[in-house]
């Protein structure tokens, strides 16, 4: 395959993953603010299938963003629980989402995926313009600098920051604008479907699905499993 002039990446689940399981954080968030004696397996069988549900809801969700719009998910996910586990009933609402946005606003919640680094750096040797596109909040900005990430990025788009999220084409726009390129010049690669994948061919960029998980859905594009199948993918030689 062409090399192309520049790579856009996701970031969550992408480039970076979580440093303990979410249901872990909220579970030691919550019992530290007080809420009664359970287990994270017990506050899962409330905030997983809420989590879910709002997970596909965003999907769909191609308008706005800001900092309070990517913010919500956690609000109304944390209102379900308070209100359906009983064992949080007690807790405070503005004090658990303040807790949880400081921990997942903190590079101490997440670590770049083994293959991340070594790739980003093959690239960048390579003369290939790297980019980020990212469905978050402005607390991605400084995780990126505190996990050494930023250094990579000739631009950098945070929906919240962008004023629109992905799957929406404008997003997508203003990076080709930064960049100064075509769409036919640009890859991008993540792992949502609807988001990266969907959203990136209706701009016309090429995009590849990182499968990770071997999800084994049918998705039109090319399929690869780490970030080192970049290399291999294209042309570099």
């Amino acid at each position: 395959m062409k090399v192309p002039r520049a790579i856009c990446f996701d970031a969550g689940n992408t480039l970076i993953d979580a440093t303990t399981a979410p249901v872990e954080a909220y579970h030691r968030s919550a019992i530290k603010l007080g809420a009664e004696s359970h287990s994270s397996e017990q506050l899962w069988s409330v905030m997983g299938p809420k989590m879910r549900q709002l997970f596909e809801e965003r999907a769909q969700l191609a308008g706005p963003s800001s900092d309070a719009i990517e913010r919500q998910f956690w609000t109304e996910l944390l209102e379900h629980i308070i209100e359906h586990f009983k064992p949080c009933h007690n807790l405070s609402l503005a004090a658990w989402l303040s807790d949880l946005v400081d921990w997942f606003g903190s590079s101490k919640a997440w670590q770049p995926y083994k293959d991340t680094l070594p790739t980003l750096e093959t690239l960048k040797n390579k003369g290939t313009r790297l980019a980020l596109i990212s469905n978050w909040d402005s607390s991605l900005e400084n995780i990126l600098n505190e996990l050494q990430l930023s250094k990579y990025f000739e631009v950098i788009h945070i929906s919240a920051q962008i004023g629109w999220r992905k799957p929406s084409p404008k997003i997508f726009e203003e990076t080709l604008k930064a960049l100064q390129l075509q769409p036919e010049e640009v890859c991008h690669v993540g792992d949502n479907i609807a988001d990266d994948i969907y959203g990136a061919q209706n701009c016309g960029i090429e995009a590849l699905f990182l499968d990770r998980w071997n999800y084994g859905e049918h998705v039109p594009a090319t399929r690869i499993k780490t970030l080192s199948e970049i290399i291999t993918i294209y042309d570099y030689s």
